[in-house]
Parts: structure tokens; sequence; C-alpha cells
């Protein structure tokens, strides 16, 4: 089940540290990571939160841009992105 959670700080999402599900908060408009659950810096092979977010993602490729544009898209139609 997804359920929508309204996000006013990264506080908001210490609940979701022990998750063993990768989940991850970037933005998209900014190319920045803003958070990431343990899992998701295993994932992403970052050894903290700090090392993640310091990284630059400017360098997307043309095709992961649209992508994460249409996501946009949708999410401003309501859909949830799985």
């Amino acid at each position: 089940m997804v359920s929508r959670m309204h996000i006013r700080d990264r506080q908001d999402l210490a609940t979701l540290e022990s998750i063993q599900t990768s989940i991850w908060v970037f933005d998209i408009e900014g190319s920045t990571m803003w958070w990431a659950n343990a899992a998701a810096r295993s994932l992403w092979g970052a050894a903290s939160l700090e090392e993640l977010l310091a990284r630059d993602y400017s360098d997307m490729s043309e095709s992961t841009r649209v992508r994460l544009a249409r996501y946009q898209e949708r999410m401003a139609r309501g859909e949830v992105i799985t």
C-alpha cells in the first residue's frame, strides 16, 4: 500500500530510516538528492547521508532528465510513482 506523506523536513522521514526497502527523495528541479534511508545509501554506495547529498547529479543523461520530467508531470496529476 502506498500512502502520501506531507514532508516538512528530514525529521519527518526518520521513521523510514530502518525500513529495508531503499527509499530516497530526489529534488527533480534542483537535480539534488534530498534524503535517503540506510538501504538507499547502501544501494548508492554512500557511507553517509551527507556524502550522498554532496554528490553532483547535474551530469545525468538526457533520457534520465526526460524520465524525471515525465514523473513530475504524472505526480502533478496526482499519480503515485512506485
